[in-house]
């Protein structure tokens, strides 16, 4: 699903404009940024958890030439679903499977 599905969903269901549910959605991404940048977490409740995760410093390895080189520690964003959503998307994967 594209943004531009979500939109007409959205729009769809909640009988709004296309134009104000945009808006909407646009402005809830750049606050979301925003806000994981700044180093904040965003608890959504019943959706999940969506804030910035320290990867570790590690070894690799290059492939190409078998070197090892340093990758330094580095803060990503990170999404972690909450259990009931992992529950409902098990389930559904579950119903999808007996259908086929």
């Amino acid at each position: 699903m594209t943004k531009q599905d979500l939109v007409n969903a959205v729009s769809e269901r909640s009988g709004l404009k296309r134009a104000v549910v945009e808006s909407i959605i646009n402005t809830t991404l750049n606050v979301s940024k925003e806000s994981v940048v700044g180093g904040q977490t965003i608890y959504l409740r019943g959706f999940g958890t969506l804030g910035p995760k320290t990867r570790k410093a590690k070894t690799a390895r290059i492939i190409a030439t078998g070197e090892a080189c340093h990758v330094p520690e580095r803060t990503v964003p990170a999404f972690k679903p909450c259990f009931s959503f992992r529950q409902e998307v098990e389930i559904g994967k579950l119903l999808k499977g007996n259908q086929l």
